[in-house]
């Protein structure tokens, strides 16, 4: 699976929330948070102003201070697939694999080197493999990222926290059978 597309730079500033902060949340389908995360304190423009952005490369310590959800599903509205940095906060990074969201961490040099060839050509496109685990840059070269099976299984799969119970539909059955046999009052 490659996610091809736009980017987004996201400037390294230390609050990442700014945009998410409590009294300007709306409900997620209203799609407002996922304006408010474009809004220009927060990205600088490569080529055009954010809109169809599919990728976002950022500063270090990407989400932090961005924990909740709604920040992720921010981004998600708005058809961001994926997030690269040297670094993501940890409760952000597992907001991204539940949202269906791919967080990649690259060396900082490997980001630096990303900004700056989308800075200097704007409009210009990377090509992420998740299968591959890899990043294509525009000058085609290709930066490798480790991601745990598990989480690889869940976006590859399209799978929220209930797509993955229902993936034991069967044995859930089973159980529930069971324990109706076993436990039931006429039993």
């Amino acid at each position: 699976v490659v996610v091809e597309g736009l980017v987004a730079l996201v400037r390294d500033v230390g609050d990442r929330g700014r945009g998410q902060r409590g009294r300007r949340l709306g409900r997620v389908r209203d799609r407002a948070p996922a304006r408010r995360a474009r809004e220009p304190q927060q990205r600088e423009r490569a080529g055009r102003d954010g809109v169809g952005t599919r990728i976002l490369v950022a500063g270090d310590n990407f989400g932090c201070g961005s924990s909740r959800e709604n920040a992720v599903t921010a981004l998600a509205a708005n058809g961001v697939r994926s997030v690269i940095a040297p670094s993501i906060a940890d409760i952000h990074y597992n907001n991204c694999i539940k949202n269906g969201v791919l967080p990649i961490c690259l060396a900082d040099e490997d980001c630096k080197t990303l900004r700056r060839q989308l800075r200097d050509n704007p409009g210009a496109e990377l090509a992420v493999d998740l299968d591959a685990q890899s990043v294509t840059g525009p000058d085609q070269t290709t930066y490798s990222f480790e991601i745990n099976a598990f989480d690889k299984h869940r976006l590859l799969n399209g799978l929220d926290d209930v797509g993955l119970t229902m993936e034991f539909s069967d044995k859930i059955e089973s159980f529930k059978d069971g324990y109706r046999a076993k436990h039931g009052w006429a039993s």
